[in-house]
């Protein structure tokens, strides 16, 4: 499992690089071992060019939703056993389970409701990556083995 560290071209150890500036980095390398440009990708997902740029670049926050389509296109043989979005319900659920701490709790340390607390560890929102960083630093696990356990 890759951290959110990461390994700056300077040589230098970066430690707050976002979970879309790492998926971008992803998405990028999967779409050149693809060998698609970014419109014939964007054309795949129903997207435009430069949303695939924003994406790779780290600059859209994307959402769970959206990640499986990028995946979809790219690792089309690949297929998830489990959503992306049953995964992160699954990861929250246990990460709050072992610091025993209530969904009040969470919503508290995260800056989110308790409602959507609820919907995230039922399955039922489209999170976006910005979110799982609270949740993340909330239940003090990586934003990384929330999505891929």
């Amino acid at each position: 499992m890759l951290s959110n560290a990461f390994l700056h071209p300077s040589g230098m150890v970066k430690k707050t690089v976002s979970l879309g500036v790492i998926y971008g980095m992803r998405l990028r390398e999967m779409r050149i071992i693809n060998n698609l440009s970014q419109p014939e990708l964007g054309a795949q997902i129903g997207v435009h060019r430069g949303f695939i740029s924003q994406a790779e670049s780290g600059a859209r926050n994307l959402s769970i939703d959206t990640l499986e389509k990028f995946f979809s296109a790219l690792l089309p043989e690949e297929s998830l056993a489990m959503s992306l979005r049953q995964r992160l319900a699954n990861n929250v659920l246990s990460a709050r389970s072992a610091l025993n701490i209530s969904q009040e709790a969470l919503s508290e340390k995260s800056g989110t409701s308790v409602n959507y607390v609820y919907r995230v560890e039922n399955g039922l929102v489209n999170t976006a990556l910005s979110k799982i960083q609270l949740l993340a630093k909330a239940l003090e696990v990586d934003g990384l083995w929330l999505l891929e356990g």
